[in-house]
């Protein structure tokens, strides 16, 4: 591979982000998990999210050779028994023929720092329970998992 970078993504690099994003839900729809279709003006959503005049998400890019390989984005997250915010990883995702390179780890990894940075304490995430390979790779971060079933409903 490449040299990787990992970075903060790009307004021009927003219609590939999107393209990652289905690859992302194409991946879980293969997990069994009822992933519905993603909007058509995904691009212009992001923009609005990372780059709006109130940014609700984050978003780090993995890039080599030019291309994204992957991608995680974060976001705070109120706490309503701790009175606080922690950050929760939204998304982490790495493109087939670059997964087992350590892409995910930098993205991981990046978003830690960031989150510390940031001043949180706690960083959250979810992942289907048929993604054991996506398990094993949270287990060696040092994270555990808590046994909850989370619930979508579509207003």
């Amino acid at each position: 591979m490449d040299r990787l970078t990992v970075r903060d993504v790009e307004r021009g690099e927003l219609a590939e982000l999107a393209d990652l994003c289905r690859e992302h839900a194409e991946f879980d729809r293969g997990l069994d998990e009822p992933v519905q279709p993603l909007p058509d003006d995904l691009a212009e959503r992001l923009e609005e999210q990372i780059f709006g005049p109130r940014p609700g998400i984050w978003c780090l890019v993995a890039v080599a050779g030019g291309a994204l390989a992957g991608y995680a984005s974060y976001c705070w997250h109120p706490s309503t028994w701790r009175g606080d915010s922690y950050v929760l990883l939204d998304c982490l995702f790495v493109r087939d023929g670059v997964r087992g390179q350590a892409v995910g780890r930098r993205l991981f990894d990046a978003g830690v720092r960031r989150a510390r940075e940031l001043g949180a304490t706690r960083l959250q995430w979810q992942t289907p329970r048929q993604n054991h390979a996506g398990q094993r790779f949270y287990e060696r971060t040092g994270a555990h998992g808590v046994d909850k079933l989370r619930y979508t409903l579509s207003l």
